[in-house]
């Protein structure tokens, strides 16, 4: 980063950090003040589950310092009082929480007005609300999203791993990716990450996925969230062929890897709406139906079986969803 974007990136964290300390009561000095802000403020790093710690360099006279610490998601005052050491550790166990902290200069005179100002970060929580947002039936190819904290913990991770399976749990595979939101990109209200990849093993197969987020400590080392409970996905079969057979159509797809059963569901026309048809068993590829009912579009989803669990096709819940219509 170029010095200039260095200090628009500086002025910015201290334009943000003015805006929430002006909600704290300070308590006003009648007469005369300290002058000066402390230098080199930062924060100097979190044990999971215990506490987070800031550092500054001493500033000569100073008989201590006020410190004022406040919560980003909820404004509110974590700690209010006066220090006479050079650091300040508080004690938390939340997670995903954003600290603004706010050092001033106290002498024999008083307590400054300006402060030295600064973020902190405990540990993430695990992503949640994963989902499949594209998977085009017949391929590997799969974007998943899901929702992070909400916009007002102010609280973006630093990244991701993403860890997938085939259903029974083999060929494991951990892809690693930095965060691509920002905190202008929400959907419901909550950070919205999104994950696109060829996945290994999930062609024509279903997979399983786990997901932690990470914040880069002061040291520069990762602060791992728990990975969030396994979800399974499985596709929908690829048609290959839909073609007239008479006052009839016959729609032929592509097998799914362990499947009992496949369900053909209609695309009502006009409206995003699915209509169950027919179902076949797993031993079948094909299926003649109505020719009415490829006009609009069909989708054959599956049923697998595999260490003794069944595994519906997740494609209803997909967002971005294909259709089969004739030849």
């Amino acid at each position: 980063m170029n010095k200039k974007k260095a200090i628009k990136k500086i002025l910015s964290l201290v334009l943000a950090l003015m805006l929430i300390f002006s909600v704290v009561n300070i308590p006003a000095v009648e007469s005369k003040a300290a002058t000066g802000v402390v230098t080199n403020l930062r924060w100097s790093g979190t044990k999971k589950g215990k506490e987070i710690s800031w550092t500054w360099d001493a500033f000569p006279g100073a008989t201590g310092y006020k410190v004022v610490l406040v919560d980003v998601a909820t404004s509110g005052v974590l700690y209010d009082g006066i220090v006479t050491t050079t650091s300040f550790t508080y004690k938390t166990k939340a997670k995903s929480q954003k600290i603004a902290i706010g050092v001033y200069v106290v002498d024999a005179v008083g307590v400054s007005l300006d402060y030295a100002a600064e973020f902190g970060y405990t540990y993430p929580v695990a992503p949640n609300t994963i989902r499949v947002w594209d998977w085009m039936q017949g391929t590997g190819s799969v974007t998943l999203r899901w929702y992070g904290l909400k916009k007002t913990s102010g609280y973006v991770p630093d990244g991701y791993e993403i860890k997938t399976t085939t259903l029974d749990g083999k060929k494991k595979k951990v892809y690693k990716m930095k965060t691509n939101c920002s905190l202008s990109a929400y959907a419901e209200d909550a950070l919205l990450e999104t994950f696109s990849k060829n996945i290994k093993g999930c062609k024509n197969a279903g997979f399983k996925v786990s997901i932690r987020s990470y914040k880069i400590s002061p040291n520069g080392k990762k602060m791992y969230s728990a990975w969030s409970k396994a979800k399974a996905f499985v596709p929908a079969a690829k048609i290959t062929k839909a073609y007239r057979m008479g006052s009839n159509g016959k729609a032929v797809w592509n097998p799914i890897k362990n499947a009992t059963s496949y369900t053909i569901y209609r695309k009502v026309a006009g409206v995003n709406k699915l209509v169950k048809v027919k179902t076949v068993s797993g031993s079948s590829t094909s299926a003649v139906l109505p020719v009415s009912y490829f006009y609009s579009g069909l989708v054959v989803t599956a049923n697998v079986r595999v260490k003794g669990k069944t595994y519906k096709s997740t494609f209803m819940k997909q967002y971005n969803r294909y259709y089969k219509y004739f030849n």
